[in-house]
């Protein structure tokens, strides 16, 4: 039992220290979108190109981030699997999900970069095309993005609910993380349908970065209280 719930608490400080470093090469990876001009495609593919290597930086970034929320996905697994092992399946698949479409969209930044830098594609087309194109491109990072944010929410959610059940954190902690997951999931669905909402979302993820800051630091600095009944089973 000593051993199985060192195990337990390994994991937790391995989710810790993720939710952490996750949270910093995210804002990372955000600081290039203060060079995207809204309803400006000219001066937004001018300030891509003077700022190349800013928008590689943020790229890179952005991968990083998707490759430790695997890390981070295995760990609460493997956490909350003495708990619920069918519900902590679940939240995988969601998160997997969610990790799969936002790794997509960085796909469509590349394209982006591509088309606005490189002379192959400027001597092919004309340049109202290529800002055309990497407009384009750009919808479909936006659409990844969202597509992507809706299982994030539904995963953590999930997770979030096993946590509360597990006993293993405050009660209101987990309590934050449904309410802030929904508030993500539901709402990123909610703006696609009513798109005029978009401008008031930005708000909506606010809760749930307090959320995984506030549980990465648990994690690292207290761990998880193992109730007995937890503690007890088999697979560790």
């Amino acid at each position: 039992m000593l051993e199985a719930n060192s195990n337990l608490n390994r994991y937790a400080k391995i989710a810790g220290l993720a939710y952490l470093v996750a949270m910093a090469t995210s804002i990372i990876g955000y600081i290039p979108n203060q060079y995207i001009v809204a309803g400006d495609l000219a001066q937004t593919a001018s300030n891509i190109i003077a700022n190349e290597r800013i928008f590689r930086i943020g790229i890179a970034s952005n991968l990083l981030t998707y490759l430790i929320d695997i890390a981070l996905i295995w760990a609460l697994y493997l956490l909350l699997k003495p708990v619920n092992e069918k519900l902590a399946l679940l939240a995988v698949f969601f998160r997997l999900i969610e990790t799969g479409c936002l790794a997509m969209g960085v796909t469509d930044e590349l394209v982006t970069i591509r088309l606005l830098t490189s002379s192959i594609y400027s001597g092919l087309m004309e340049t109202n095309q290529l800002y055309s194109f990497a407009r384009i491109s750009m919808a479909s990072y936006a659409s990844s993005f969202s597509v992507g944010f809706i299982f994030l929410g539904l995963g953590s959610t999930v997770f979030s609910y096993v946590l509360l059940k597990s006993g293993y954190i405050p009660r209101f902690l987990a309590g934050l993380g449904i309410f802030s997951s929904l508030l993500v999931g539901l709402g990123t669905l909610l703006v696609i349908v009513f798109p005029e909402f978009r401008k008031l979302f930005p708000y909506g993820y606010g809760p749930m970065g307090v959320f995984e800051v506030g549980l990465g630091l648990w994690f690292l600095i207290k761990g998880v209280s193992i109730p007995a009944h937890v503690g007890d089973k088999n697979g560790f």
